[in-house]
């Protein structure tokens, strides 16, 4: 039973790990569609002001600076809570960065435009082959990813500028807007969101030192590196089994332990009564031997002695009976004489059931009259 306990420990101990397993599996695909599903919102959230007629007129036309600061980089700043706006006229010449919602300037070589370089030359080139007379959704491009800048992670997308009617005319090439959210803003609600404990980002290609139920899910950028890691304490279902079974299984191992031993101990008293009733029957029998051939000596020398001086009276009655007798004591010396025969017939016999008590019996066989004997049991 002890070995069953404690079998049943270790089939639970790795039920609980197999369980503990599939949750954390099950949490990292949830953070994963989570990540998705921020990259794909700030698509969303990009494409709402990038189907717009005036949009396209003018990110098409002479740079107006003062419109895309307010209606570009203000907006998404504010509306959307992006960080970093880029726009780009249908060339792919940068026209304006925003930071924060405030022009920064429009030099090619600021670090989120070279981040949103291969983003942007994507959507553009989807859009060269894309069919001219389509409008809003039907026309636009869109392309989104995870990128790094200044050791920085960032969630990045990029949309190309397209009419949402067809009431004006179509741009050769479509501009282009390019927005940057920072990548804590999908770490920070994961608590809330899917119960993930003490949820934190850890920027770097490192994998970070785990512990107890900590896991973790690499963050990936669109050229497929690794920019940091989202780590989290997993829900351990399986260790609470396991610690709410433990008590339990220990009590009834123990349990099993105490009633193992007690059986043990009446199994050893009884051995122990069984041996001294042996040892008794034993110190008994041996008694009752001695005591047996103590009677079958004591029996077989009385019978000789009993058998002696009874072969001395039928001598002498044979030799009385030789001499001249009248009848009457001749009938009574041949009823002594039977009934001497008859005692030491009953001395042979209580000789022989001594021989036959301790096997010294030999056998003769001899010839006899079975009318003799039947008249001497009549008589």
């Amino acid at each position: 039973m002890a070995v069953a306990s404690l079998g049943m420990l270790a089939v639970l101990g790795v039920v609980s790990t197999s369980i503990d397993a599939h949750q954390r599996i099950k949490e990292q695909q949830l953070v994963e569609l989570r990540v998705a599903g921020a990259l794909k919102a700030v698509t969303v959230d990009l494409t709402a002001a990038t189907t717009w007629d005036e949009a396209v007129t003018r990110l098409s036309g002479p740079p107006d600076t003062d419109w895309i600061d307010h209606h570009v980089g203000a907006f998404y700043a504010a509306q959307s809570g992006h960080v970093a706006t880029l726009s780009y006229d249908g060339d792919g010449r940068l026209l304006r960065v925003s930071l924060g919602g405030k022009p920064a300037g429009a030099d090619p070589a600021h670090p989120f435009a070279h981040a949103a370089a291969s983003l942007v030359a994507d959507v553009r080139n989807r859009a060269a082959v894309r069919d001219r007379t389509a409008v809003a959704m039907q026309a636009v491009r869109v392309r989104s990813g995870v990128v790094g800048v200044n050791g920085q992670t960032w969630l990045a997308a990029a949309s190309t500028v397209v009419r949402h009617t067809d009431n004006g005319p179509v741009p050769p090439a479509d501009p282009v807007i390019a927005s940057f959210k920072p990548f804590e803003t999908v770490v920070a609600p994961l608590g809330d969101e899917l119960g993930l404990k003490a949820a934190a980002y850890h920027s770097g290609a490192a994998t970070p030192a785990l512990h107890g139920h900590q896991t973790a899910v690499a963050v990936r950028d669109i050229e497929g590196r690794t920019q940091g890691w989202i780590v989290w304490t997993a829900e351990a279902p399986g260790a609470r089994v396991l610690r709410d079974a433990v008590p339990l299984m220990l009590i009834l191992l123990l349990a099993t332990l105490l009633a193992g031993a007690v059986l043990f101990r009446k199994v050893a008293d009884d051995v122990r009564r069984l041996s001294d009733s042996e040892q008794a029957l034993a110190v008994a029998l041996r008694k009752a031997e001695a005591g047996s051939a103590a009677k079958s000596r004591f029996l077989s020398n009385i019978s000789h002695e009993l058998r002696t001086p009874l072969n001395g009276v039928l001598g002498i009655a044979q030799v009385i009976e030789d001499d001249l007798l009248t009848p009457q004591q001749r009938d009574r010396m041949a009823l002594l004489k039977e009934a001497g025969k008859a005692q030491l017939r009953l001395i042979e016999n209580l000789l022989v059931a001594m021989r036959l008590q301790n096997d010294v019996v030999v056998l003769h066989p001899a010839p006899f009259s079975p009318d003799h004997l039947l008249r001497q049991m009549a008589a």
